[in-house]
Parts: C-alpha cells; sequence; structure tokens
C-alpha cells in the first residue's frame, strides 16, 4: 500500500503523466511509440522531470529478431544500440500479429 501510494503521488498524479500517456498512444498509429524520461536529478529519490516524445526515425528495429527496438547511433545506424535501462518507455500494442518489423 505504501508503495502504491508513493508511485500514485509521485509519478500518476502529476500534471505530466497525461502527457506520457497521450504521447504513448502514438504507437497506435505505428506499432510502437517511445517516450524519453528525463529525470530530476536534484532530490532523492529521482522522480521524472518531464517526459519528451521521441520520433521513430531515433530508433531501428533490430535485424535479426525484428522485434526488439534498438536506438539508432552513428557507430551503428543500421543495428543500433540497446535501450538505456531507466531511459525510455516503450509501448508496444498488439493489434496486428506478426514481426513488428514489417509494419
Amino acid at each position: 500500500m505504501e508503495l502504491r501510494d508513493a508511485v500514485d503521488t509521485a509519478l500518476v498524479q502529476t500534471p505530466q503523466f497525461g502527457g506520457l500517456l497521450a504521447a504513448l498512444l502514438d504507437g497506435l498509429a505505428k506499432g510502437y511509440s517511445v517516450v524519453e524520461i528525463l529525470w530530476n536529478t536534484r532530490a532523492t529519490p529521482w522522480t521524472p522531470a518531464r517526459y519528451a516524445w521521441r520520433d521513430p526515425r531515433w530508433f531501428v528495429l533490430d535485424p535479426i529478431d525484428g522485434e526488439t527496438v534498438r536506438l539508432r547511433d552513428s557507430a551503428g545506424p543500421r543495428d543500433g544500440q540497446p535501450l538505456p535501462p531507466g531511459k525510455f518507455i516503450l509501448h508496444r500494442p498488439r493489434l496486428k500479429m506478426g514481426v513488428a518489423i514489417r509494419g
């Protein structure tokens, strides 16, 4: 109960949370949506200062499994890099079956 209340207060009840949900809904049209968490590190525990929707062109699907969303970078623009933990929220709605790379 204590953890639920802390999450509700620190995340769900903030003004930014509605924008986060709206940005993640972009995944319904594109197959996935990625939002970057911009953390407020001035206090402990860290809390999201804001959420920033990121254009799908920032990302690439793993060429081997066709499913894993990876961050594009100049060193490997075709393969990308794994998403850093705690940095992005990924929404992948399962509206259609099959390999995401074909969508």
